[in-house]
């Protein structure tokens, strides 16, 4: 499965696999293009991979019948989008190629984005926080996003990671992104990796406060220090990998963790056990 997700990029990517597939070039779709009024230069159609050519619905149209009539075979919007893939809708949602095709075939098109309750609660954490801590947060959001682009910016705050924020103090972006610079992943994913698979709630519950513990003391080393980890910037050892968790410190706050068992129901003790001072 492909990791592109702009549009533009995609139609890029069908287009090379087309070109490669009946030899053509950059130059013939170009050349093309000039009989649907359009003055493409091989320039316009590289710069669909790199996001500087617009993938506007007139384009793609263009786009579709210069393939078709270059190959001597339909090339639809539908084909634009063959395959599988998230597929990027704006900064804050997200549908598939699946999903893409659906839209341009007349069908209906389920876009993903931030739920309501996520969006306001998001917001009035946000609204609640002292200005140094909001600076802080911007400023691990944007180390995130140089490291991780599109993946990081794209990203709305789960449940868990608003929670997550509360508890660091900072925004609920600024937290998953510090879960990413540390863990290479969402706090979700991070979590369900190190609990493993078919994990109980409890256990699920302590991996999280093990994460949540581990990003308070980093956050308050850079709030001492001005400086983030070295590793958050590039220019740590790679090798100092996040998912290693001490044996010995859990062993040591095992007692604390069982105290979650007291509420019975398995959601209610997942709560106890991330939320526990």
């Amino acid at each position: 499965m492909s990791n592109t997700t702009r549009i533009n990029e995609i139609a890029y990517e069908t287009m090379q696999s087309i070109r490669n597939a009946h030899g053509i070039t950059l130059d013939n779709i170009a050349a093309a293009s000039r009989r649907y009024g359009a003055r493409w230069t091989p320039g316009f159609l590289s710069g669909l991979k790199r996001n500087r050519s617009s993938a506007t619905l007139e384009n793609l149209i263009i786009l579709c019948a210069c393939l078709t009539d270059l190959t001597g075979e339909k090339v639809t919007l539908a084909d634009l989008f063959a395959g599988d893939g998230p597929v990027d809708i704006g900064d804050d949602a997200h549908t598939d190629r699946h999903g893409v095709r659906d839209a341009v075939s007349g069908r209906t098109c389920r876009i993903e984005g931030p739920s309501v309750l996520e969006t306001v609660t998001a917001a009035l954490v946000d609204e609640s926080l002292p200005q140094l801590m909001r600076d802080l947060s911007d400023r691990i959001v944007n180390l995130a996003a140089e490291r991780y682009g599109a993946r990081s910016r794209t990203h709305v705050p789960t449940l868990s990671e608003i929670r997550l924020a509360k508890r660091l103090g900072v925004t609920p972006a600024a937290a998953a992104a510090a879960c990413m610079l540390e863990y290479g992943d969402h706090l979700d994913e991070v979590t369900a990796h190190m609990a493993g698979e078919d994990a109980t709630p409890q256990l699920r519950g302590r991996k999280t406060r093990e994460v949540s513990d581990r990003l308070d003391l980093l956050l308050d080393g850079i709030a001492e220090t001005g400086e983030p980890p070295a590793r958050w910037t590039g220019t740590g050892d790679a090798s100092d990998n996040g998912r290693e968790v001490s044996a010995q410190w859990i062993a040591d706050h095992l007692d604390q963790f069982d105290y979650a068992a007291k509420y019975g129901d398995t959601e209610a003790e997942q709560e106890a056990y991330e939320d526990m001072p």
